[in-house]
């Protein structure tokens, strides 16, 4: 009958340990980038250990998941310290590294590598807003988003940047 209160503690000591902390832990998109980055350390280390019998041990085998990791771990440390805008860059900026890693490993534009540049916009959108991903020339008006006018005092009068 002890084991069940074991369980729950070790439980909450681990949550206490990865869980975000800090400036950021009331910030539900920080929260969510967390649990993502925390997720995807976790899987790629227990994917590439699984995998060590069954696959020759090259180069990219270990440099690439290593790019990874270290841009994922950096973005937790910037993440916990309250960087937000830092740690998504930090996030985006991994990936997209690895991505052309992976295309140029397997043929360039034709290779089905390419699509992983499908979730960086995405990304960068969820993670930076409009702001972030196209300079501010998107604005909101009735709902939607517009492109800005380039007159920069019709811009102000007329759509305010979100």
């Amino acid at each position: 009958m002890r084991f069940k209160p074991y369980i729950s503690g070790s439980i909450h000591r681990v949550t206490l340990f990865i869980g975000l902390r800090g400036s950021l832990a009331a910030d539900q998109t920080a929260r969510m980038l967390h649990v993502l980055l925390v997720s995807l350390v976790v899987w790629l280390a227990a994917a590439w250990v699984a995998t060590i019998p069954s696959a020759l041990v090259s180069f990219p085998r270990i440099f690439y998941p290593i790019v990874l990791e270290a841009s994922y771990a950096t973005a937790l440390m910037l993440l916990r310290l309250g960087h937000f805008r830092r740690a998504s860059l930090a996030y985006l900026a991994g990936t997209w590294i690895w991505a052309t890693l992976v295309c140029y490993s397997y043929g360039g534009i034709h290779s089905p590598g390419a699509l992983l540049y499908v979730s960086l916009p995405a990304s960068a959108a969820w993670l930076l807003g409009s702001v972030g991903i196209n300079g501010g020339q998107l604005g909101k008006r009735d709902g939607h988003l517009t492109p800005l006018p380039t007159d920069q005092h019709e811009a102000c009068r007329d759509h305010p940047v979100v």
